[in-house]
């Protein structure tokens, strides 16, 4: 009998039973990582994606009120403390601005863009979600002052081309084109620029040119209205008084009292 006994609880008996315990210990599912609190925000939440005010101070150059803007959005996400949703919220940031600015500019920056994207990398804690946003924010904030300069030099070209062809074709398309801008942001800027739409500032120095001949040359009234663009007598004349109150006629050779 102490035989029996002595042969069951030998060691590789004992081995085998061990490795029975270790085989079952495997095939229970193993205990899952413990889930983010609940009190942390959602990826749906509106704060991880409205950026359209953020943007537009940006935009305009006031950088300072961005920041402040973007730090006080974000306070949530500090008492939460995820960090992968500090990387999503500072690329849907990024993200934001880039199409924010491609709408206004016309213009892709999708070198800053890219380049921001990898700064998210770098984000580890509260502090490094700061540094990295501000910098998102410079980044587009040096871009629209140096795109705000570029776009007023586009505009006096545009200035300087009309004064110079008055008798050429000066419609939205044909200046547009010649700045090399879309028509419609060329349009918006223009006006933002000038306070007048082109085409109405296009009429005032048609008119200015045409009251300068009228009064400095013997030029006919016909040969006026070609060298201002109007190509039509009749329309000019309309226009002109429209404009002034007299005729070309009348403006050439006003009523002696």
């Amino acid at each position: 009998m102490e035989d029996r006994l002595a042969k069951n609880n030998s060691p590789k008996q004992q081995d085998k039973e061990l490795s029975k315990e270790e085989q079952g210990a495997a095939e229970q599912p193993q205990q899952k990582p413990e889930a983010e609190s609940s009190d942390c925000p959602i990826g749906a939440d509106e704060r991880m994606y409205h950026f359209q005010e953020i943007c537009h101070l940006t935009l305009q150059g006031s950088f300072a009120e961005a920041l402040l803007r973007m730090r006080s959005q974000a306070m949530f996400l500090k008492q939460c403390g995820v960090v992968r949703y500090y990387r999503v919220f500072l690329n849907a940031m990024n993200q934001a601005h880039y199409h924010y600015f491609l709408n206004y500019f016309d213009i892709s920056l999708h070198e800053i863009c890219f380049s921001n994207g990898r700064r998210l990398h770098t984000v580890e804690n509260w502090a490094d979600f700061l540094r990295v946003g501000e910098e998102i924010l410079q980044s587009y904030a040096e871009a629209a002052a140096r795109l705000r300069d570029e776009r007023n030099h586009a505009v006096l070209d545009a200035v300087h081309y009309i004064r110079e062809n008055l008798a050429a074709d000066l419609s939205l398309k044909a200046v547009s084109e010649y700045v090399f801008l879309n028509r419609s942001y060329f349009s918006t800027l223009f006006k933002e620029v000038t306070g007048q739409n082109l085409t109405l500032f296009v009429r005032k120095e048609r008119i200015r040119q045409a009251e300068r001949y009228l009064l400095g040359t013997n030029y006919s009234i016909e040969e006026i209205s070609n060298l201002c663009g109007f190509h039509s007598p009749a329309y000019f004349s309309t226009v002109f008084k429209q404009s002034t109150g007299l005729s070309p006629s009348e403006y050439r050779e006003p009523t002696v009292l």
